[in-house]
């Protein structure tokens, strides 16, 4: 279903001085049905949902929104799709209703559920390419509060632990060859994301470390904690 989609940005989304988008055409918000499980997505009246989602316009096109937040937002129309064995939400909004409120609340609390979902499980939906996964980390400060990108070294550190070439899954994404496509994996799955003896056992101290280290400031930190934060 979504395997001919073309990335296209612009006009699509309508953001205003106070704060308030609308839509400039209909839309369709692809969200992994997942994220009801870890309260990434909540559905009531309106939908909650964390800011990281495809949205789809037109015949073959979607719009990438990339901020880590919890948004609000009120489809007319919610179904259900399957795309490579991944069940998906399909929230509808019409043109020219209003899409979501960029006035945001710093939050932390969809830190650690992202984490587990991304860093951990190597959950990265289908939409997100490399960079976006970088841009997602670097926006943690301005939206939840968190240094656990400030630096880029920092940030190529997390990436490195995730993404991989599809033809080989212990090939690093910075090692890929210009043919080669994306494959995410998340740091629990041991076989594959650590190669040596020594990063396999210490992997689950790495997953804890980084979570702690997004969830939790201190006025000194030491050299290693400045790399994980």
């Amino acid at each position: 279903m979504f395997s001919n989609m073309k990335r296209e940005d612009k006009g699509v989304i309508e953001n205003r001085e106070d704060g308030t988008s609308y839509c400039l055409t209909d839309i369709r918000i692809v969200v992994p049905i997942r994220y009801q499980k870890i309260e990434l997505c909540n559905i009531n009246l309106k939908v909650e949902c964390y800011g990281v989602f495809a949205i789809l316009h037109g015949k073959n096109k979607f719009k990438l929104l990339n901020m880590p937040a919890m948004v609000i937002f009120e489809p007319y129309k919610t179904e259900k799709v399957t795309y490579n064995n991944v069940e998906y939400f399909l929230f509808h909004i019409r043109k020219g209703e209003p899409f979501a409120n960029r006035t945001l609340v710093v939050n932390t609390n969809p830190i650690k559920p992202i984490c587990e979902e991304f860093l951990v499980k190597g959950g990265y939906p289908w939409f997100l390419g490399y960079e976006d996964a970088r841009d997602m980390y670097e926006n943690f400060k301005t939206y939840c509060g968190s240094n656990i990108a400030e630096d880029v070294v920092i940030v190529d550190f997390i990436l490195s632990l995730n993404a991989r070439t599809e033809r080989d899954y212990r090939v690093h994404w910075r090692m890929a060859k210009p043919t080669d496509k994306l494959e995410w994996i998340g740091i629990a799955n041991v076989p594959l994301s650590r190669a040596d003896g020594f990063n396999k056992m210490t992997g689950a101290y790495i997953r804890d470390g980084l979570i702690s280290a997004s969830l939790h400031e201190k006025d000194e930190q030491t050299n290693i904690e400045k790399i994980i934060k």
